[in-house]
């Protein structure tokens, strides 16, 4: 019986000691959640002092739904970080994941990146990639709840013909915005989003730290869009690289713990500002980017802006002052872009949206022979079809809304191209 009780003894002080040896890890992910200084004052000045320019002025009771959509916002951080406190008490062995030479997707907005990204998605016996709710909600409780509710909702009321071939029902609204009250029939025609699709991590970013050129949802105002966009200029590498570690613990390392074993996590965002980030945390991480013509691609991004900040808040983001700032991002991003990809013939690899139109399972197979991993043509192809299917409703879809001009926004095709002034466009 002594025996016993010394060996019972023995492994609790063993377990204790470990506990304590990882404890000031955990509390320094436990205040990760935790907005910036920076960030919370921005959140409350750019709403007071900002303004659209000349050409269009923001009023009294849209700058007050910025203030709104804030307190929402904050609202559903408090209750979810409730949860994340509770995976680290709980399940702290999410932060032991290993991650192992993960893929990180680049590209300027409405440039491909999200087709190739959901293309190679597509390929689950390979890749894992993060839903929608697991980047507002990051909680392995919650997460899980959350697909035990739309699985048993899929069940019950789930049409076949709105259901694609891979599996995943599309949003006519978000919930996040049907919850307010808002339709959003053009967002999810232009950029489809469905339960269990694949999505970008700048919704994570936004959420979380209200970075990244979708932040114009919460900030729809032309300085703003440059802070949260031009990232490298507006943090330091300090706050990149602890931005950086936040994914890692609140997205990366849940997702491959929850159902990614054995698979390589596939991200996709337009934050070409981390990828030295990434590069250091991740250093056999794997980097592909997609260029796309600035004409289709500038106006494309700009109308889906419109149709995002018009049924959000009704505001128009087509003035001229908007043009510009969308013009600064875009010479930011290409800037970065230059800086991490070279000539993107090297380790890092830069395709083009006409490649990827025109054969995109030759360019995924590319992909998988300069990574080493296993494939055959016909395998690649069959993912790449079955996925086309379902990419083909989208773009019918999209085909319902016209795209502004370059002309309508007073801007020509060479006064863009000098503006931006992308080498891989030359």
């Amino acid at each position: 019986m002594d025996l016993i009780l010394m060996i019972v003894s023995s492994l609790a002080t063993i377990c204790i000691l470990a506990y304590l040896n990882m404890l000031p890890k955990l509390i320094m992910v436990a205040l990760e959640p935790i907005w910036p200084l920076r960030i919370v004052y921005a959140r409350l000045t750019f709403p007071l002092f900002s303004n659209s320019g000349k050409s269009i002025t923001i009023t009294l009771r849209q700058r007050f739904w910025c203030y709104i959509i804030l307190f929402l916002q904050v609202s559903v951080c408090s209750f979810v970080y409730c949860f994340w406190i509770l995976d680290i008490l709980l399940d702290p062995d999410f932060l032991k994941m290993k991650v192992v030479q993960p893929i990180f997707l680049f590209g300027a907005s409405r440039t491909g990146s999200t087709t190739l990204h959901r293309a190679l998605a597509a390929d689950r016996d390979s890749f894992v990639a993060p839903v929608v709710h697991e980047f507002v909600l990051i909680s392995l409780r919650l997460s899980a709840f959350v697909e035990k509710m739309e699985a048993k909702q899929a069940a019950k009321h789930l049409e076949p013909t709105s259901q694609t071939t891979t599996g995943f029902e599309t949003y006519k609204t978000p919930p996040f915005l049907a919850m307010l009250g808002i339709r959003a029939d053009e967002l999810t025609a232009r950029h489809p989003m469905g339960r269990g699709q694949a999505e970008e991590d700048d919704i994570f970013f936004m959420f979380w730290r209200s970075i990244g050129e979708m932040s114009f949802i919460l900030l729809p105002f032309p300085d703003a869009l440059i802070w949260t966009s031009s990232m490298s200029k507006t943090f330091s590498p300090r706050e990149l690289t602890a931005f950086t570690k936040f994914h890692k613990h609140a997205v990366v390392q849940k997702v491959l713990y929850r159902r990614g074993q054995g698979k390589r996590y596939c991200a996709k965002n337009h934050f070409v500002d981390f990828a030295p980030y990434f590069a250091k945390e991740y250093p056999d991480a794997k980097f592909v980017a997609v260029v796309r013509e600035l004409r289709p691609s500038f106006c494309s991004w700009i109308s889906l802006h419109c149709c995002v900040t018009r049924d959000l808040m009704g505001i128009r983001t087509d003035s001229p002052e908007n043009i510009a700032a969308h013009v600064t991002c875009l010479r930011h991003f290409y800037q970065e872009m230059v800086k991490f990809f070279g000539d993107g013939k090297g380790e890092h690899m830069v395709f083009y949206f006409d490649d990827l139109v025109k054969d995109s399972a030759l360019l995924v197979c590319q992909m998988y022979q300069k990574w080493g991993i296993p494939y055959t043509s016909q395998s690649v192809r069959a993912i790449i079809e079955k996925f086309g299917k379902d990419d083909e409703g989208h773009v019918g879809g999209a085909r319902k809304y016209k795209n502004v001009t370059l002309e309508e926004l007073g801007v020509t095709d060479k006064q863009l191209r000098e503006e931006v002034n992308c080498p891989y466009l030359k």
